[in-house]
């Protein structure tokens, strides 16, 4: 039953060509002893499975894994889509600065072979760099140390590395 209704949905499948039958039934394989596993430690070491009055599970130790691994490959990609979507517009932020930069403020310099010494998504990134800097106030060094001095005075175990 973990292969066919609520596990794997083996019969949903289809196939039948015995060669991709056979890649299937491989990765099926592997995939039930690492549910079964996963579901085997979880029972150990987490949080057992109640105890029915009639003695059994009240899951199967397959199904309890297969929730948990499923459960951990969601928050992946969920955790993944929001890092790409936080790095794609921090690339395109940076890359439209220089380009500002490089149109409206300052050129970058041309090489003799006809193209940019700097990219404009790094002549970007530096400037975002900067102004962040900035808008932090420790443009200064001076600042910074001041800073650094008050932070130590407040919380001297917290702060050792500074």
């Amino acid at each position: 039953s973990c292969l066919k209704g609520r596990g794997f949905n083996l019969e949903n499948t289809r196939l039948t060509d015995p060669r991709r039958v056979k890649k299937l039934i491989a990765v099926l394989a592997i995939s039930f002893c690492w549910c079964y596993l996963t579901g085997e430690w979880q029972h150990d070491q987490k949080k057992a499975i109640k105890i029915k009055k009639h003695g059994r599970l009240s899951m199967s130790l397959f199904r309890y894994g297969l929730d948990y691994v499923q459960m951990a490959i969601q928050r992946l990609i969920g955790f993944g889509k929001k890092l790409i979507a936080v790095l794609a517009i921090s690339f395109c932020w940076c890359y439209l600065t220089g380009e500002w930069q490089h149109d409206q403020k300052k050129a970058i310099k041309i090489k003799k072979h006809g193209r940019l010494s700097m990219s404009l998504f790094r002549y970007g990134l530096d400037y975002v760099q900067m102004a962040i800097q900035r808008l932090i106030g420790f443009g200064k060094k001076e600042e910074f140390k001041e800073i650094l001095a008050i932070l130590r005075r407040q919380n001297p175990d917290r702060i050792r590395v500074l």
